[in-house]
């Protein structure tokens, strides 16, 4: 799992909100994802998100893909629409956590 920082957890969550079509309906909702994925100890690994990937929307940082936070949903709910929402999303997060690392070296 990724050592995520709030700076993160925002830019992610703006990718999920413009890739994914993660609805913020009330501040709380972002607050409550922003919180809930940072830090390393209390950190989730999986946060159903939904929008428009239906109820198995999914953002994950389980340290798979190398190590880079990645979306998905459940394979029953996938459809072209849907997986075109799923690899934009996540060529966003590769290229922010690569960024990152490079920055970082």
């Amino acid at each position: 799992m990724r050592n995520l920082s709030k700076t993160d957890a925002n830019l992610i969550l703006q990718i999920l909100i413009e890739e994914c079509g993660y609805k913020v309906l009330d501040p709380r909702d972002g607050q409550a994802f922003v919180h809930s994925i940072i830090g390393k100890e209390r950190a989730t690994r999986e946060y159903r998100f939904q929008g428009a990937l239906g109820f198995g929307g999914k953002f994950r940082n389980n340290g798979n893909h190398e190590n880079t936070p990645y979306v998905d949903c459940y394979q029953e709910d996938e459809t072209p629409a849907r997986n075109a929402m799923i690899a934009a999303a996540n060529k966003r997060l590769a290229a922010l956590f690569n960024s990152v690392s490079e920055a970082s070296s």
